[in-house]
């Protein structure tokens, strides 16, 4: 049964201070009486250490890249230290995980009555391995199912690297968590994991968080907004109302139902702007305009390729 006694929440991180502290806040303020372990890939920036060493006492478990006490190996990204999460969590009898990231804030409370839900979700279907709890983004959609009052998922229904996991059927499935994110999905997909969105989500990447790939910082061409440093507005009892009441065709989008801190222009951004740019995802805005217009743009050069080859 998920309770706050049988779950484990891990929050992994890596180089992103702000970020981190902010998620840091919002387990502290919306998480009671849930175990919290961190896992940081070996952060080699002086504040995201100060803030991994300002909470290390709240933490059941702190791991680091150099540390050898969980695994022989350094750091080796995301995917290799939600394997050591997952090892760690049944080692010590949790049943349940929920694995969070740096950039990543929850936004109501995680109380009984959540995870009484969640919990429901995991008993209703035993394909069910995993509960997304995020917002949506815009380029998703579901169709509500009333049998396990949850979202089955069109795109990616298989595995995400975030979400409530429940460790019991992970090891009926012989499912373990691969180096990188393709071979884990493709895993996922062979073992039929099935990944559904509950009807109450409570937490969302952060827009314009700071971008990593292969533990650089992302560079962008042209930056329209500072990052790292927006984070949501809690939501309010009157906006948790009217979710916890909603239609449930009416799916609950990330931008729908979350305001973000800030003045006039970011929230422009924030509303106007596409979703592949305000969560990251490595892209930049002349990034997301190639791969937008990618087509056009191959189209515009094979024909003005011809016109050259037959002049």
């Amino acid at each position: 049964m998920l309770t706050k006694k049988s779950l484990l929440i891990v929050l992994f991180c890596y180089n992103r201070a702000r970020e981190l502290k902010n998620a840091i806040n919002s387990i502290n303020k919306h998480v009671n009486g849930v175990d919290v372990a961190l896992f940081d890939d070996d952060s080699n920036d002086v504040d995201t250490i100060n803030v991994i060493n300002e909470h290390y006492n709240n933490f059941v478990c702190v791991y680091r890249g150099t540390d050898k006490t969980l695994s022989d190996q350094k750091c080796g990204g995301l995917y290799s230290n939600m394997q050591r999460a997952y090892e760690y969590a049944w080692r010590n009898d949790y049943k349940y995980v929920y694995f969070i990231q740096d950039d990543m804030q929850i936004v109501r409370n995680l109380n009984d009555n959540v995870l009484a839900e969640y919990d429901d979700i995991f008993k209703s279907d035993s394909r069910i391995t995993q509960i997304d709890p995020r917002f949506l983004r815009e380029e998703q959609s579901g169709i509500y199912d009333s049998n396990i009052k949850a979202y089955w998922l069109k795109k990616r229904p298989h595995f995400a690297a975030s979400g409530f996991f429940d460790l019991n059927k992970l090891k009926e499935k012989e499912f373990h968590f691969i180096v990188n994110k393709q071979t884990s999905y493709k895993l996922a997909s062979e073992k039929d994991l099935i990944r559904v969105c509950p009807y109450t989500p409570i937490t969302m990447h952060i827009p314009f968080p700071e971008l990593y790939r292969k533990k650089t910082i992302k560079n962008e061409t042209i930056k329209v907004a500072q990052r790292g440093v927006w984070h949501y507005k809690d939501l309010s009892a009157e906006a948790i109302n009217g979710m916890d009441f909603r239609d449930p065709q009416v799916l609950p989008y990330a931008r729908t139902c979350l305001q973000i801190s800030g003045g006039k222009f970011i929230n422009l951004l924030y509303n106007y702007y596409p979703d592949q740019l305000i969560y990251g995802g490595g892209m930049s805005l002349p990034h997301y305009f190639a791969q937008k217009y990618k087509k056009t743009i191959k189209s515009f050069f094979k024909k003005a390729r011809k016109k050259i080859l037959y002049r």
